[in-house]
């Protein structure tokens, strides 16, 4: 059905619209309100009243099937001691006697009045009978209780490559497990048959389109020599693609190309979901220390963090990905990381770099790693997001100096390939809030401004998320604009964000979600 939407201000890549033609699901005339008097034909008419009109958001790294599952799991983001985290632990307990694992996400001891980390001494409080494992928000730290290390065969000589098993003043494990140890409790990992997993993420799929976001580039799928999830996650994801409501590009995570490759083989693609990049872990996180720096970490003299590969092993992984054209995006968070990523590509890559391999995160940055990456225009899958809780530690935790060169966003958007996301569930799915912060440098409580020359134009920073997100993955001819031939995936807003003052960005709420020229979403209205 041909639809005329008319009278409104419709963005695409700093220019407006008044009036656009939709015919199945692509665009099919764009200009003003007098579009429909040029003898373009149409069966429905709908007035936009003036709203704002935005293409998509297409959020390039998060994990949806992680949202879903935490319907499931004791969720701990609002702790604010160990106290607390116990105190969910039990009530979840409590509201499912069942259990015969306890699995919770989300707590951050930075957020505590003491910022200490919880061990299987305050999870034995919780139950010594069935095993616990809670994971900090990043994921590059879990905690477990006496239980589970038992279960699990975990002694005090357990040792694991590019991981820690923490002792505690006994020389016992404390219940505490970095990076690649965090495998050692990995048959605790919450499992579903294909119709629970498929309902969970259609939850979390309507939650993403409520906040406008119409495509996703999600890091769910992974394979080693010890588990997988592929099967289950590829159905419920063919699920969701089967009903057309919105864009799925997955980032893979297996221990090998050819694993990898074995899985793209088998792959049908659609408009609806793809298989996208392989998704390499090079490092850990700011908020647990094991990012991975070129000095050590300003507050613990004892750590430079965890890197997860030998700069050798990363070198062969990026020739044999170029020889096969296999797109790769590297997890890397620390400088020493993100300057291993770029000496492996301008060792062995073209500089045009034309499988679009990429950085994730990119947080810690230095100088000269910054004019690296635009030598070798690598892209950068950033989520602005993070800066409302990283900009009170970050200069405690890599000094100064190297804080001041950090999360350099107007530099990347003006030298390399840029997309922002939020890693969901780590930070909310809403892209306004990442938006506010790009454009602002400021906190939600208005307490802290951080580094503000490299704020980000309004411009810039939503085409970063519809533009940049969609060249990403190689759709850029497809998506990311509301031109004649691209999707008619759009949204409709409540306020015009390109006027309102910045500070009021992350109170813009979205009206109605469009898919394919299709409405997903609509707002209750009262």
């Amino acid at each position: 059905m041909r639809t005329l939407f008319f009278n409104g201000k419709i963005y695409t890549n700093k220019q407006f619209y008044q009036a656009m033609i939709v015919d199945e699901d692509k665009i099919v005339a764009v200009g003003d309100n007098d579009l429909q008097e040029d003898g373009n034909r149409y069966q429905v008419a709908i007035d936009l009243e003036q709203r704002l009109v935005l293409p998509g958001f297409n959020d390039s790294h998060l994990h949806l099937f992680h949202q879903a599952k935490k319907a499931t799991i004791a969720n701990l983001n609002a702790a604010k001691s160990i106290d607390e985290v116990i105190e969910i632990g039990k009530k979840h307990l409590a509201n499912h006697p069942n259990l015969s694992v306890l699995i919770g996400e989300g707590f951050n001891q930075d957020k505590f009045n003491n910022p200490i980390i919880p061990t299987k001494v305050d999870l034995d409080l919780i139950s010594k009978e069935i095993p616990i494992v809670f994971s900090r928000i990043c994921g590059h730290i879990v905690v477990v209780n006496s239980k589970a290390l038992k279960l699990c065969g975990i002694k005090e000589h357990t040792k694991v490559e590019k991981g820690q098993v923490l002792l505690d003043d006994k020389h016992q494990p404390n219940g505490i497990l970095t990076e690649n140890a965090c495998a050692l409790v990995g048959k605790f990992a919450s499992s579903f048959d294909p119709e629970t997993a498929t309902k969970l993420l259609m939850d979390a799929v309507n939650y993403a389109l409520s906040y406008g976001v119409t495509s996703i580039q999600t890091n769910d799928l992974s394979k080693d020599k010890s588990s997988s999830n592929i099967d289950e996650l590829l159905y419920a994801y063919q699920q969701v693609a089967n009903k057309k409501i919105i864009r799925v590009n997955q980032q893979v995570t297996t221990s090998s190309i050819d694993q990898y490759l074995e899985i793209k083989k088998a792959f049908i693609f659609n408009d609806y979901h793809n298989i996208g990049p392989l998704k390499v872990f090079l490092d850990g996180s700011l908020g647990a220390r094991t990012a991975a720096l070129t000095t050590v970490y300003h507050d613990d003299k004892a750590t430079k963090g965890v890197a997860c590969y030998q700069f050798d092993q990363l070198q062969t992984l990026v020739s044999e990905a170029n020889k096969k054209q296999v797109q790769l995006i590297f997890h890397a968070i620390g400088n020493q990381a993100i300057n291993d990523v770029v000496t492996a590509f301008a060792s062995s890559n073209d500089k045009n770099n034309p499988l679009r391999h990429g950085i994730v995160h990119l947080q810690i940055t230095d100088k000269k790693v910054l004019n690296r990456l635009h030598e070798n225009n690598i892209c950068a899958l950033v989520q602005p997001a993070f800066l409302d809780y990283d900009m009170g530690i970050v200069e405690e935790r890599v000094g100064k100096e190297l804080a001041s060169t950090s999360y350099a966003f107007h530099t990347m958007i003006e030298t390399i390939p840029t997309s922002f996301g939020t890693d969901l569930p780590v930070e909310e799915i809403n892209p306004f809030h990442g938006i506010y912060l790009a454009v602002t440098r400021r906190n939600f409580q208005k307490t802290k401004i951080y580094n503000n020359h490299q704020f980000v134009t309004r411009c810039q920073a939503i085409d970063a998320y519809t533009i940049g997100s969609s060249y990403q993955e190689f759709m850029e001819n497809k998506k990311g604009l509301l031109e004649v031939g691209y999707f008619a995936d759009f949204i409709i807003v409540d306020r015009d964000v390109f006027t309102i003052p910045l500070e009021e960005i992350y109170k813009t709420n979205v009206l109605t979600t469009y898919v394919g020229g299709k409405k997903v979403y609509s707002a209750k209205t009262t």
